[in-house]
């Protein structure tokens, strides 16, 4: 089963391979699938008893009485995780001189391989019918996986930057636009104190 333990498998031999062929200081992009952002398995969970959450509170240093509901604990638990407590495969990574980032939610034109999977299953969807079964997907899945070319795959990649310079652009206007409205405001407080002379 495909699940965050299989995956911290899978990291920690994309890792060694790394290390093997000498690649220092890799960035390397996921997306927000859940089992890319577990984090470490002693890390606090809404469902545990409320003692366990105190206990976790006065571990982070966060200021608890004894007397919160669990549902208060958990609500200022879950915002110092989400701040202090990182996946597992970042640390992983950072412990080895690479870096993970996350794309956007719902951007999955900044991912390569969102496309080739969309070219792969475009493929083997093409081939179905009432009569097949998984044997022949699978068969016809590596078979898709085969046919891909390099230059397949490199205008997958082509596409993703395009879409990932489209999105720097945007982002830059927004940064623009609030800088001008910004300097606006500045310039309106300054003309109104010359009015009351």
């Amino acid at each position: 089963m495909f699940d965050h333990a299989y995956y911290v498998g899978w990291f920690q031999r994309l890792l060694d391979e790394l290390d093997e062929i000498r690649v220092s200081n890799a960035l390397i992009v996921m997306d927000n699938a859940k089992y890319h952002k577990g984090r470490p398995s002693n890390t606090p969970q809404s469902r545990h008893r409320k003692e366990v959450l105190i206990a976790a509170c006065t571990m982070y240093g966060i200021p608890v009485t004894g007397t919160e509901f669990k549902s208060l604990l958990w609500e200022k638990l879950a915002a110092y995780i989400e701040t202090n407590v990182l996946p597992v495969v970042m640390t992983m990574a950072s412990e080895r001189g690479h870096t993970v980032v996350y794309t956007p939610p719902d951007h999955s034109d900044l991912q390569p391989i969102e496309m080739i999977w969309a070219l792969v299953k475009g493929d083997v969807g093409r081939q179905y019918t009432d009569m097949t079964k998984f044997p022949e997907v699978k068969t016809r899945l590596v078979a898709a996986f085969a046919k891909l070319t390099p230059h397949a795959i490199q205008g997958c990649v082509k596409v993703a930057e395009g879409s990932l310079h489209m999105l720097h652009e945007h982002l830059q206007q927004i940064d623009r636009l609030e800088s001008d409205e910004e300097s606006s405001a500045g310039s309106e407080s300054d003309d109104g104190g010359s009015d009351s002379d």
